[in-house]
């Protein structure tokens, strides 16, 4: 399908009204072989959505994992670069909204867990703070 419509001509990055890319939407929604063929037509996945948060970011934050691994596939994302406005890595996205599965996930393929937000908070605390939960729990 979205061979067919680059073919006739659609803008792989186009936003829309909300100033979201079909890569973006197909991220949110959980469209993996979506993302998957819109990422080979060449879509930016260094978008940064409306809200700050990067692709990688909204994935995790959706609790996306199969889409994680899709970004962080080819290398050009780095897993613990900052994915927010406010610095939080996508560990520390994840923490803050209490996903379980997507913490192990980004610790199982590497992620950091010392790094620290410019605020001074490493994903552990920030679990406790977000989610009155200890890291361990996870």
């Amino acid at each position: 399908m979205i061979t067919l419509l680059l073919r006739r001509g659609f803008d792989v990055d186009e936003r829309d009204e909300a100033g979201l890319t079909p890569l973006s939407l197909a991220i949110i929604c959980g469209f993996g072989s979506i993302v998957r063929e819109l990422i080979s037509s060449g879509a930016d996945i260094r978008f940064v959505a409306p809200c700050g948060s990067n692709l990688l970011g909204v994935a995790v934050s959706k609790g996306h994992n199969d889409i994680v691994d899709i970004l962080l596939g080819d290398g050009r994302i780095s897993i613990d670069a900052p994915a927010t406005l406010i610095g939080y890595t996508p560990l520390m996205v994840a923490a803050c909204h209490g996903l379980v599965g997507a913490v192990r996930h980004l610790l199982a393929r590497g992620a950091d867990p010392t790094l620290r937000s410019p605020s001074g908070f490493d994903a552990a605390a920030i679990a406790l703070l977000e989610q009155g939960v200890e890291f361990q729990d996870f």
